[in-house]
């Protein structure tokens, strides 16, 4: 499965990192969403053993490393 999360106000999405609960996973694709100027897209392939209720943030990468607030996402 892929999850697509929409966001703005990261400083580079390129070389963003996804933290949903304990495990960090590197984005298929990260970067200006096409067509949105100001508008960051981030591409996640889900683990298939990764089930139930987590929390998610976004961070930019380093060295001016920036992560998003956390959210709760449900995934089945």
């Amino acid at each position: 499965s892929v999850l697509q999360i929409f966001l703005t106000g990261l400083p580079s999405a390129s070389g963003a990192t996804v933290n949903i609960g304990s495990v960090t996973l590197q984005p298929a694709y990260a970067g200006q969403a096409p067509g949105v100027p100001g508008l960051e897209q981030v591409n996640l392939m889900l683990p298939a053993n990764l089930m139930g209720t987590a929390q998610l943030s976004v961070c930019s990468a380093a060295p001016a490393a920036v992560c998003s607030p956390v959210y709760s996402v449900t995934i089945q």
